[in-house]
């Protein structure tokens, strides 16, 4: 049986070893993988109407610190791309983008007021 491609999409440019907080890591890695799933849901989109097309499917999952990454994997067998499965994965990853958009919202607002009371 032939193993399907693996695309490696590379995981954000965000280290907390001591230079950004956990909390802004997570923040920021969560709104890198739900960008990366969009952009899956979009390639899909895009290949609509192209004929014996390999859908790709994203997979997300923690890396060793617990940051959100994201794997996309084409399909084995090439199938028509799926609108309502498309539009239901934007719809999910649209929600966990402002998930993480608002937890980066409140770390930054606690990192001021932490500066605040040193300042």
């Amino acid at each position: 049986m032939e193993k399907p491609e693996t695309l490696k999409i590379p995981a954000p440019g965000v280290e907390s070893a001591g230079v950004i907080p956990d909390g802004l890591s997570s923040s920021l890695a969560g709104l890198e993988a739900t960008s990366q799933r969009l952009g899956v849901s979009a390639h899909n989109l895009a290949n609509l109407t192209t004929q014996g097309v390999h859908p790709l499917r994203s997979q997300q999952m923690e890396d060793a610190r617990g940051l959100p990454r994201v794997r996309a994997q084409r399909t084995r067998q090439p199938e028509s791309v799926d609108l309502a499965r498309e539009r239901v994965d934007q719809l999910r990853a649209g929600t966990d983008f402002l998930a993480s958009l608002r937890a980066l919202d409140m770390q930054l607002e606690l990192l001021g007021s932490l500066v605040d009371l040193r300042g």
